[in-house]
């Protein structure tokens, strides 16, 4: 399949073949060899300070077209735990 897809994008022969058997890594895994955040509170933000503009954060989630076009039907409590739970960095599980 991969080596499909490079053909198709021209790029055949460009790509040693031992880089298809590499293992990929997961966008948390990323983060951690390169010590990059994995939450808001990892960029400085204070707890406090997040929580005063949540009701902010909450409104521009509803207002998106996004939100819009998003399937699901996500209400303000949702929206409300998603960001706490970017805050924290906890994965969602709900």
């Amino acid at each position: 399949m991969v080596e499909e897809l490079l053909a198709e994008l021209g790029l055949e022969g460009i790509v040693d073949a031992h880089v298809h058997s590499l293992p990929m890594l997961s966008e948390e895994e990323l983060l951690r060899e390169v010590d990059g955040p994995l939450s808001v509170a990892d960029l400085g933000t204070r707890r406090a300070d997040y929580e005063a503009r949540l009701e902010l954060l909450v409104d521009r989630a509803m207002s998106s077209t996004g939100t819009v076009a998003n399937s699901c039907d996500v209400g303000r409590r949702e929206y409300a735990r998603l960001f706490i739970y970017a805050y924290e960095g906890k994965p969602v599980d709900f």
